[in-house]
């Protein structure tokens, strides 16, 4: 309950990302037939298995799916309001461009306008 009050969608898509991608990683011995270089590659990244694995158990402990949520949620509300206060500015630029152009919606129209 301590952590701060923010989006933290993305960094816990992250951790499942890149946990998910060691896949057989974690398992070098499997690569039969595969280059040496491959297999030397895949025997580092399956050093960090047991790490990245243990953030995951532990990011799962702190960040569940339901805390993300309600965490989440004042991100959400920031995002909404930010979009309707978008929508309000270019309602309203719209309205002064009309303005501008003396009633008219663009300008092709108002060129017709025009004497």
């Amino acid at each position: 309950d301590d952590l701060a009050t923010l989006d933290v969608r993305p960094f816990r898509r992250a951790v499942d990302n890149v946990v998910a991608a060691l896949g057989g990683a974690a398992d070098a011995g499997r690569l039969r037939g595969a280059s040496q270089e491959t297999v030397a590659e895949a025997a580092v990244l399956g050093g960090f298995a047991a790490p990245l694995l243990q953030l995951a158990a532990d990011i799962e402990e702190v960040l569940p799916p339901g805390r993300v949520d309600r965490m989440s949620a004042e991100a959400d509300e920031w995002r909404q309001d930010k979009a309707r206060e978008l929508a309000a500015a270019l309602e309203g630029r719209e309205e002064s461009t009309e303005q501008a152009l003396g009633g008219a919606t663009d300008g092709a129209d108002y060129v017709d306008r025009m004497p």
